[in-house]
C-alpha cells in the first residue's frame, strides 16, 4: 500500500452528552484545542477532514472541509464512518482506505495509520482496529472502501449500530498496543477529563 491511497476522518459528530454536551474536540489542554492536536499530529496525511453534524462553519478555523452525517438522528459513530467512506467514493475515487479517529482521545501514537496499514497488508484483511489494556476500541480502525455495500447495508437495511457488531461480523484485525498512560484514553466524562490531567502532570 502506498503512503497517498489513504485518508483520515476525524469523527466529531457525537452529542458528548456524557461530557455536558457541546464539542468535545473544543475542550482545551495545554492551549490547544483535542482536536487541534490532532490535526497537528496527521497533517501530513494525504487527505484529512472531518465528520460532524450541525452548523460546519463553527469548525472553519481549523481550515478541513468537514462532512456530516447522511442518516438522520445521530445515530452514532458507525454512522459517521458510513458518511466518511460515501464521500469519499464520490469525491476520491482513487482512495481505497480510511483511517478513522475520535477527536476526544489525546494520546493516539502519530504512528497509528501506518501501524494499521502495515497491519491490513501482513494479514490481508479490510478492517484493522486497536486494543489496549485488554479493551478494544472500535471506533479507532483503518477501513478498506470494499466494505462499503456491506456497510450501508448493515446500517439501512439491518438496523446494525454499533462498530463492533458490524466489524466482527466482517472480520477485524487487531493491533494490542501498552503503554502507560494507555495510548487510546478517550475523554467521555468530566471525571475522565480530570483523570487525564492528573495523568500528564504526575
Amino acid at each position: 500500500m502506498s503512503q497517498t491511497d489513504y485518508a483520515i476522518c476525524l469523527l466529531a459528530g457525537g452529542l458528548a452528552r456524557r461530557m455536558g454536551g457541546g464539542d468535545k474536540g473544543e475542550i482545551n489542554i495545554g492551549g490547544k484545542t483535542l482536536l487541534a492536536s490532532l490535526i497537528e499530529r496527521f497533517q501530513d496525511a494525504p487527505y484529512l477532514f472531518l465528520n460532524a453534524n450541525g452548523d460546519g462553519a463553527r469548525f472553519a478555523h481549523y481550515g478541513l472541509e468537514v462532512v456530516p452525517d447522511i442518516l438522520p438522528d445521530h445515530q452514532g459513530p458507525l454512522s459517521g464512518i458510513y458518511a466518511a467512506m460515501r464521500h469519499i467514493k464520490e469525491n476520491r475515487p482513487n482512495c481505497q482506505w480510511l483511517v478513522v479517529l475520535p477527536t476526544d482521545a489525546p494520546l493516539i501514537p502519530a504512528t497509528i495509520a501506518t501501524d494499521m496499514m502495515t497491519a491490513a497488508m501482513a494479514h490481508q484483511t479490510d478492517l484493522v482496529s486497536v486494543k489496549s489494556a485488554g479493551r478494544t476500541h472500535p471506533v479507532i480502525g483503518l477501513w478498506s472502501l470494499r466494505v462499503f455495500a456491506a456497510l450501508e447495508e448493515a446500517l439501512i437495511e439491518e438496523g446494525v449500530r454499533k462498530i463492533d457488531a458490524f466489524t466482527e461480523a466482517v472480520g477485524c484485525h487487531y493491533l494490542d498496543y501498552e503503554g502507560t498512560p494507555d495510548p487510546f484514553l478517550n475523554l467521555n466524562r468530566p471525571d475522565d477529563l480530570a483523570a487525564y490531567h492528573a495523568t500528564i502532570s504526575a
